[in-house]
């Protein structure tokens, strides 16, 4: 996946951990470690190029088995972004 990520306008991100949550609209959606890492990789204001965002998790937790860090990274931030708690360019 190319292109850019940022961030919505979510309320409040409560960490414990690796794992967190964040509050969307009126719904709190609870993160893994992983996509912990990856919210915390995305820049508070603007927009993230998402070779950024997989490059840190590469760094972080290595290619998955039977993939690749980028595409993990597509996967989880297409899903991140159903629930609204990024944007995807």
């Amino acid at each position: 996946m190319s292109g850019r990520v940022r961030r919505t306008d979510w309320r409040d991100w409560y960490v414990d951990g690796g794992e967190s949550a964040v509050m969307v609209g009126s719904n709190v959606v609870v993160l893994s470690e992983l996509a912990s890492a990856l919210l915390e990789a995305v820049e508070e204001d603007g927009w993230t190029p998402v070779a950024t965002v997989a490059a840190a998790l590469r760094e972080e937790f290595g290619d998955p088995p039977g993939s690749t860090a980028a595409a993990a990274t597509g996967v989880a931030l297409a899903d991140l972004a159903a629930e609204g708690v990024v944007e995807l360019d």
